[in-house]
């Protein structure tokens, strides 16, 4: 890979990285933040493996060393995923039970209001 190709991909990974640590940055009320703390280092984490993949890039090494440390990235990049997948998918099902606990069914309350 010639030397614009490597930057432009190295910019392409740079990118994702830079806006997940802006996501990641606490601004809110201060229970928001506690609350999401552990999202945010995950999304950070997930950040930095692409700082580090765009620095494996730009070193252009090759051998056991670099194959080591892609599939350490990988590794680290699927575990990012599988604690956001789980945190959305535990999330979503703890809503569902709670709204259909308090939140009326639109369909049954208004049949039971025109009675």
């Amino acid at each position: 890979m010639d030397q614009p190709e490597a930057d432009a991909t190295s910019l392409l990974l740079i990118a994702p990285g830079a806006l997940s640590v802006y996501v990641a940055r606490p601004s809110e009320n201060p229970l928001v933040t506690r609350m999401l703390l552990g999202i945010r280092g995950v999304v950070t984490a997930a950040g930095f493996l692409s700082f580090a993949g765009a620095m494996l890039l730009s070193f252009e090494c090759s051998g056991a060393a670099s194959s080591l440390a892609w599939w350490l990235l990988a590794a680290g990049a699927a575990t990012c995923f599988a604690l956001l997948a789980a945190a959305f998918l535990f999330s979503h099902r703890r809503f569902r039970s709670w709204a259909a606990d308090t939140i009326p069914d639109p369909a049954t309350s208004s049949a039971t209001a025109a009675n």
